[in-house]
């Protein structure tokens, strides 16, 4: 072959390298630039948000942000079992109780998914659907309130004792006390002796005098506001901090609720503007009377008594409508804890004076009425607060 023959062959093959090296870079470019970024973004995102916004930056990285893709298995295990100290679907209340518990005994209270309620023999809690019902103190509780990661209620009706939800760190706060609830993480209380109302921190510490007179009758506290009744027949209005007292005569409150800028009272369900006490309305005016009230959402939830041998779980609207009678148990201690009424059915006894009643099993059942059930038999050992 010539010399310029030879020449001409090795151009040729020069040029079809060139070609080849060209192509095969181009595919190389469309596979990590147009389609794996796609499928790394997808991944992650369904994994974990918080993982895929780690693995944004450096999605063009196909190696790197698959390895950053195991991250999530740890915080999807996390999620799944947190530990048992940990607050329950991260809800935290406001109010330790509502007031219409607290009134009633407070024996049942709720936090986000979970409903803490006592028998008479031990503390449990269950799922608001019911489920995954189990023991975490072995005693008969009341004053039941909770705020985050804590429970606090009282064993003898005369303290406040803490612990967390899972059962463990248990410890006695405070002894001599009446009335407490836990409002905005701060622990408001009555001394049993003088009537004083006092707060505190959470742990017991910090021990302020708000109130200096007897206000152990129909205590309410909101987040603005601290309400009482006294002895003489008056209603009593402070601040949160004591301050500012005004007195409202010839109010009685009894089964006293504060909803936003309203007051209820049982007997004749009265409703009275929260902060002069003047009469709106009322809702029972010559027969029967409401006992125990409990408000939740739209509703009204009582015992309504219609006479010595009949006193029923009612309900009825905020607007006056829609009376409904939820069973035919004679019953005492309503509670209200999201989309289930605990309460405690009542043995009526005939005497000279006329009819009284007392305390028998506790039972439970959904808010319309359905699914009722006993939870706790009663027995004569059992000491009641």
């Amino acid at each position: 072959m010539s010399r310029e023959a030879k020449f001409v062959s090795l151009i040729l093959v020069i040029c079809m390298l060139f070609l080849c090296g060209c192509e095969g870079g181009n595919s190389s470019s469309k596979s990590v630039f147009s389609s794996e970024p796609d499928k790394v973004t997808s991944v992650a995102s369904q994994d974990n948000a918080e993982t895929s916004k780690e693995a944004t930056p450096s999605s063009k990285k196909p190696t790197s942000t698959s390895t950053g893709s195991k991250k999530p298995t740890s915080t999807s295990t996390s999620s799944k079992k947190p530990s048992k100290n940990t607050v329950d679907n991260k809800k935290v209340n406001i109010y330790g109780n509502s007031q219409g518990n607290l009134n009633g005994g407070a024996w049942a209270a709720i936090q986000g998914d979970w409903i803490y309620y006592s028998t008479y023999d031990a503390f449990y809690k269950m799922k608001t659907d019911g489920s995954e019902n189990q023991k975490i103190f072995d005693d008969s509780v009341g004053k039941i309130n909770v705020v985050g990661e804590w429970l606090y209620f009282s064993r003898d009706g005369k303290d406040i004792s803490r612990m967390k939800t899972d059962g463990s760190e248990y410890k006695k706060i405070l002894k001599n006390v009446n009335f407490f609830t836990v409002v905005n993480h701060k622990v408001y209380y009555t001394d049993r002796d003088t009537g004083y109302l006092y707060r505190i921190d959470e742990n017991g510490a910090n021990k302020v005098l708000l109130i200096e007179q007897a206000c152990s009758y129909e205590v309410v506290v909101t987040t603005d506001a601290i309400y009482w009744g006294g002895s003489e027949g008056a209603l009593f209005i402070a601040d949160i901090n004591g301050k500012n007292i005004k007195c409202i005569e010839s109010f009685y409150p009894q089964g006293l609720i504060v909803d936003g800028e309203l007051i209820y009272d049982s007997g004749n369900l009265q409703i009275s503007d929260a902060k002069t006490g003047k009469e709106i309305k009322q809702y029972f005016r010559e027969n029967g009377g409401a006992m125990d009230i409990n408000i939740s959402g739209d509703w009204i939830y009582f015992i309504y008594w219609e006479g010595e041998d009949c006193r029923r779980i009612h309900k009825i609207k905020k607007d006056g409508s829609k009376l409904q009678k939820l069973s035919d148990i004679n019953a005492m201690d309503l509670m209200v804890v999201g989309d289930w009424i605990f309460y405690t059915k009542t043995e009526l006894e005939k005497h000279d004076g006329g009819t009284s009643g007392y305390s028998s099993d506790r039972y439970r059942m959904r808010i319309d009425g359905s699914d009722n059930q006993m939870i706790s038999k009663w027995d004569w050992k059992y000491l009641e607060f």
